[in-house]
């Protein structure tokens, strides 16, 4: 499986699959995580994102090579900012591409799950004031 994973600043662009991989791909899904205008009953300006990138790095591989051994996935590329991100724009976004959809859909949630659950990314609710504004993970 071929494999990418950025933190970045700034919009995200959004990889296509190699070209190698084109005669072998029959489907690609991609999952954009963008910031809301309200969490829960607050409105939001932003979300301010940190990581710690050496480990987000090395957990994301982990990642990627349990994905690689539960389905035939063919490519898995990760972008994630580690910026503040005003509402409407995107956050995340994971793309995988397989031979047939259901490995490409698996994947993709997958991946996003265990994203949220074990890469040390954390997010900071702007809400355009000082007060409640909180860290989650």
């Amino acid at each position: 499986m071929e494999y990418s994973f950025q933190l970045i600043t700034g919009p995200l662009q959004t990889p296509l699959p190699p070209e190698t991989l084109q005669g072998e791909i029959g489907a690609v899904v991609s999952f954009c995580g963008r910031i809301r205008r309200r969490e829960g009953k607050q409105d939001l300006v932003a979300v301010t994102f940190a990581a710690y990138a050496e480990m987000a790095r090395e957990e994301s591989a982990r990642i990627a090579a349990e994905i690689a051994d539960r389905w035939p996935v063919l490519w898995l590329g990760v972008r994630h900012r580690v910026d503040t991100v005003p509402v409407g724009e995107a956050a995340v976004w994971i793309g995988t591409a397989a031979a047939r959809r259901r490995p490409a859909y698996a994947a993709n949630r997958y991946y996003l799950e265990a994203l949220k659950q074990r890469l040390p990314i954390w997010k900071r609710h702007l809400h355009g004031r000082s007060e409640g504004e909180r860290l989650s993970r």
